[in-house]
């Protein structure tokens, strides 16, 4: 957890946005969340899906997966 605080803070130093992968369970989306990562991606977000269904997985919302906006907390200056 330190490890990755740590880069989260640092690629928002630089100010770059930062985004979690492989997150597979409400756990891991909250630790990220609480430490300020900006998106997630992986199984608990949202699974693979074929190119045909692509618009249609964009369009629905996913489980506290959120926005980069609503994901991050708010940073000053």
């Amino acid at each position: 957890r330190r490890l990755t605080r740590g880069i989260i803070h640092l690629a928002h130093d630089l100010d770059m946005l930062t985004c979690g992968k492989g997150v597979e369970t409400a756990e891991q989306m909250l630790l990220l969340k609480g430490i300020g990562c900006d998106a997630a991606q992986g199984w608990y977000v949202g699974g693979a899906v074929p190119p045909a269904a692509l618009n249609h997985a964009i369009a629905r919302p996913t489980p506290d997966a959120g926005t980069a906006r609503e994901m991050a907390p708010e940073q000053s200056g």
